[in-house]
């Protein structure tokens, strides 16, 4: 993947910012555990673009997990990255992110279970299974 990419991951209570240049990973941070995802996500943002002296227009795009998840945090991170991609003119990639975790398996994993909390004593989970041509879901 060339070009650098903003990554937001709102799915959790705390959510995740990244910056990933050809490919690799090279600015990460964890907003508030607080849960003020709206109001300290563009701060975030901005502060990550300058430290690597990029301005908003050298983004090539945003990718944003799409959960499951929190609701609300869900709604921060995509309206956001939605807006950045509309406003700037550069790509939006939603991604599952349980998929996204699915990926991260041992490379002799044949089957995953991803599993998270969803709050009110209730979980999110989904099997994924190894194929040749990689992580599919079991089922919804």
């Amino acid at each position: 993947m060339s070009g650098n990419w903003l990554i937001l991951e709102n799915s959790g209570r705390v959510a995740r910012v990244g910056l990933a240049r050809e490919g690799a990973i090279v600015r990460r941070a964890e907003l508030d555990t607080a849960r003020r995802h709206a109001r300290e996500l563009v701060p975030t943002i901005d502060a990550m673009l300058r430290a690597e002296a990029l301005a908003p227009r050298d983004l090539t795009g945003v990718i944003a997990g799409r959960g499951p998840g929190s609701y609300t945090g869900l709604r921060v991170g995509l309206s956001t990255a939605k807006a950045l991609a509309y406003a700037l003119g550069c790509e939006l990639r939603a991604i599952d992110t349980f998929a996204a975790i699915a990926e991260q398996a041992p490379a002799d994993a044949q089957s995953v279970w991803v599993i998270a909390d969803a709050l009110q004593e209730q979980v999110y989970a989904q099997r994924f299974d190894r194929t040749a041509a990689g992580w599919v879901p079991f089922q919804e």
